[in-house]
């Protein structure tokens, strides 16, 4: 369901950042990485609470040409239903095919009744239909991280930090086993619970770990993120892998807004 509720307006440093990914995806000729950075910017320009910040067709094409990326035709197909984006039968038919052959089940909105008309235009309707309609393994990213080529480690520290700063405790008690399971100490742990009262970065993390902390915090509260920052991290990270650790601060930001803005918990 990641193409559904898309993350906060204030679109500034994901753009930025979803475009400075592209265009060194296009230099490089990754064009893995291109595909998933098309998809991200078409997610996160449809997402911008102010309409007229960017052309929504824009977000559209980013979408359609990032449908070949791992969650290509999950957005497509959840835009699709949601008459954001209009697709021919046979296009979804493919979408359809392609999503089944990845992920051994069909996809969700094959199952889901015609949004109904009177929603189309009313995105506060559609967040009352989704909500009454949403299922727990709806946010369930499992599968986008397992797909990742970004270190487990660094990917679940990041995510904690996100989940810290924006009080979503579900969100943590999902991925604090992760990050202890991929190695994260006890020491660790409890270290991360800090950030919740300051944003400084406790001297039990290494260089690399107060970075991906750093990027974390500054992505999630201030939006822009400082070049010297991003800068150390491609002295260590390769460029696929720093488009993924954005892209997972990205999405888990979109979670975990989700999550407490419609006082979603655990049962």
């Amino acid at each position: 369901m990641l193409g559904v509720i898309n993350w906060r307006g204030a679109i500034g440093f994901e753009v930025n950042a979803s475009e400075e990914g592209l265009r060194l995806a296009i230099r490089t000729r990754n064009k893995a990485a291109e595909n998933v950075a098309r998809n991200n910017l078409g997610v996160i320009l449809k997402g911008a609470a102010n309409r007229h910040i960017r052309n929504q067709r824009l977000a559209n094409v980013h979408l359609y040409d990032g449908r070949e990326s791992r969650w290509g035709p999950d957005n497509l197909m959840w835009n699709h239903y949601l008459k954001e984006i209009v697709l021919s039968p046979t296009e979804i038919a493919n979408l359809r095919k392609t999503y089944l052959g990845k992920n051994k089940s069909p996809h969700r909105t094959e199952s889901l009744p015609e949004l109904p008309k009177s929603y189309s235009d009313n995105p506060s309707l559609k967040i009352e239909y989704l909500k009454r309609l949403f299922q727990p393994g709806d946010l369930d990213l499992a599968k986008v991280r397992q797909s990742l080529q970004f270190d487990a480690q660094l990917r679940e520290l990041a995510i904690c930090t996100v989940a810290i700063v924006n009080r979503a405790p579900y969100e943590l008690e999902q991925h604090l086993p992760f990050y202890r399971a991929a190695g994260g100490t006890t020491e660790k742990c409890e270290a991360l619970h800090a950030l919740g009262s300051n944003n400084k970065v406790p001297g039990v993390f290494s260089a690399l770990e107060g970075d991906i902390i750093k990027i974390a915090l500054q992505m999630t509260q201030a939006i822009e993120v400082e070049s010297d920052l991003k800068a150390r991290l491609l002295r260590v990270l390769e460029a696929q892998q720093l488009v993924e650790l954005v892209g997972v601060i990205s999405a888990y930001n979109m979670v975990s807004r989700f999550l407490v803005a419609l006082d979603l918990h655990a049962e």
